[in-house]
């Protein structure tokens, strides 16, 4: 007899397993294990269950409830799903303005009859209004507060459950505790929430600080962390250093869970490039022409100040991430781009990630070169409706998620690119990301805390940075960099002060120096090459004498590009020293017949 169920289950008469069986795996029927238990059965209610969902922050007061509220709303908005922050303090500020001492220490004090009630009414009346906006067709609502004994959770829990009753509708409650014990991190915390909460406004900053100390206290006091395995909650230590999750599953588990171990409160830059200019009338593999291959020379060199200046001169091994489209193009942009910053003495050899998680919308029957031949600042709407009206019509009712027949929508596009977002979110390094005029404007999306609904219309110019940092409050600074405004000057300059055009890049990527003034002889330059792929060997030419800087720019690029190919002998990039489609214009590319 089941415990959960009561229900009589026969027994078998004779105990027949066999030991193959039994190592392989019993192929009975799951209906037969333990699918009535009380356990399977919460999973199945919490994984199916239908009505908005809540999530409900808890912990003491400047431990970081509302940088991951507002993270967390920026990530559910950028998944196309209706979300609210409902702050409990912004409540409770407008219902005690009038009112003496209500941002002292004094008013969280547990006995204080007189407050408690007004911070419960605060309380209530936010969760109330979480509950109308669910119910007005919301997705998700963020309830930010201490919610920090088991008392007021229980309430909380009620007051849910008795609205579902009356409604009809049924609602998810995830709770989420932070937890932060390290002190460094707490005075931070601390600091900034007295310099930019409206509580203290016109209050000296040491009596600000004591003030808010105090208040703390009196909630660490009464605090009470969360112990009802019944509740669905994830307990995040230090800022995601250690997670707890129980009873949390389907969609949070895939995709929340993952982004709050992403998310952290260090800063860093990160860029965003359209691959540079491609020969027009081309097909998928073409090569970058003399302008794309200038913009990324800038880039490299705009990148590696910018990586100097992140560090403080003190580069770390492995200093950038940096991902790259599997696109012939961007993988060019990416090594021309990271040829320049392996010539700098301060750079180790950078190693870039390709992914077709960053590939651009596939487009069905609608590719071709046109598409990429008529892209401004944003993809060509125009000729595509010229091209595909009747496309274009249903494409227009519903941006979001009308599929290119035979291939992606923008909403697809989201979905699979969600993985190299957490990548990004994740890094403490500078990131680099080269991609497509589409998946950039699904990402900047994101950043820019854009509906994906428009993200169609936003803007990513060619040759230009999109730089990103995150803020202290969990948002994002954005700025667009034009390479030529910040890089008038030949790169090779702007690079290092000890970097001259005569040097080759070796297998490893380091940089070959000879004294200034003394030319690099060919033969110097195939000797490096060499080390980078034997191929080169093979298209060497025979010319007696040094290089000049041209030749000599065309064979750092082609070390370095052949380089990449002998670290990953699968990428498509082996066939970019195919003679037949090298790009026309001989002479900013790298063409091996003429090195």
């Amino acid at each position: 007899m089941t415990e959960s169920t009561g229900e009589q289950v026969a027994e078998p008469a004779l105990v027949t397993g066999h030991t193959h069986d039994y190592y392989a795996g019993n192929k009975e029927s799951a209906k037969n294990g333990a699918t009535s238990c009380q356990g399977f059965q919460s999973r199945q209610r919490r994984e199916t269950g239908r009505g908005g969902l809540i999530i409900a922050m808890v912990g003491l007061p400047a431990r970081g409830k509302s940088f991951i509220s507002r993270k967390v709303k920026i990530f559910f908005r950028w998944q196309n799903l209706r979300t609210r922050l409902f702050n409990v303090g912004q409540y409770r500020r407008e219902m005690t303005k009038d009112e003496e001492n209500s941002n002292s220490a004094e008013f969280y004090s547990a006995n204080n009859e007189k407050a408690m009630t007004c911070r419960r009414e605060a309380a209530f009346q936010a969760l109330s209004d979480a509950l109308r906006f669910i119910d007005d067709a919301g997705d998700v609502a963020i309830y930010d507060a201490t919610n920090s004994t088991n008392e007021r959770r229980k309430m909380i829990m009620d007051h849910v459950w008795t609205h579902g009753e009356q409604t009809g509708r049924t609602y998810r409650v995830v709770w989420i505790e932070v937890v932060c014990d390290d002190p460094e991190v707490l005075n931070t915390n601390i600091r900034n929430k007295v310099v930019h909460s409206p509580d203290f406004v016109g209050c000296g900053f040491d009596d600000a600080m004591a003030d808010f100390k105090a208040r703390i206290k009196e909630y660490d006091e009464v605090y009470e962390t969360i112990v009802d395995d019944e509740l669905s909650y994830i307990k995040l230590y230090n800022m995601s250093s250690r997670v707890l999750a129980n009873k949390v599953y389907g969609a949070i588990a895939k995709s929340l869970m993952p982004y709050l171990m992403a998310i952290h409160i260090g800063t860093r830059p990160i860029w965003l490039v359209r691959c540079a200019q491609v020969v027009r009338d081309a097909e998928k593999d073409a090569h970058l022409t003399s302008s794309g291959l200038d913009f990324a020379s800038k880039l490299g060199a705009w990148i590696h100040q910018r990586v100097l200046d992140f560090y403080e001169g003190a580069i770390l091994e492995s200093p950038v991430k940096i991902l790259s489209s599997t696109a012939p193009a961007a993988v060019e942009t990416t090594l021309a781009t990271l040829a320049l910053c392996h010539a700098s003495p301060h750079m180790t050899p950078l190693k870039f990630k390709q992914t077709a998680l960053l590939n651009a919308v596939d487009r069905g029957r609608n590719a071709g070169n046109w598409w990429i031949d008529h892209c401004t600042d944003k993809p060509p709407w125009n000729e595509l409706q010229q091209r595909d009206p009747e496309f274009y019509a249903k494409w227009e009712a519903n941006k979001l998620r009308t599929r290119f027949p035979g291939g992606e929508s923008y909403h697809d596009v989201m979905t699979r690119v969600e993985g190299c977002l957490l990548e990004i979110e994740a890094s403490t390094r500078p990131v680099l990301c080269v991609s497509h005029i589409t998946l950039l404007q699904v990402l900047v999306a994101y950043f820019r805390g854009v509906s994906l609904d428009d993200s169609w219309d936003i803007s990513i110019p060619l040759h230009t940075v999109l730089e990103i940092t995150p803020t202290l409050g969990g948002l994002f600074d954005f700025k667009v960099v034009n390479i030529d405004d910040v890089c008038s000057t030949d790169p090779k300059q702007l690079a290092s002060p000890h970097y001259s055009p005569r040097h080759a890049i070796s297998r490893q990527g380091s940089a070959i120096f000879k004294p200034e003034g003394t030319p690099m002889t060919e033969e110097e330059i195939y000797s490096a090459a060499n080390d980078a792929h034997p191929l080169v060997r093979k298209h060497r030419s025979t010319p007696e004498g040094d290089l000049d800087e041209t030749q000599l720019r065309k064979a750092l690029y082609a070390a370095e590009l052949l380089a990449c190919v002998k670290e990953d002998a699968a990428s498509p990039r082996g066939s970019f020293i195919d003679k037949s489609r090298i790009d026309a214009e001989q002479t900013t590319m790298c063409s091996l017949d003429d090195l």
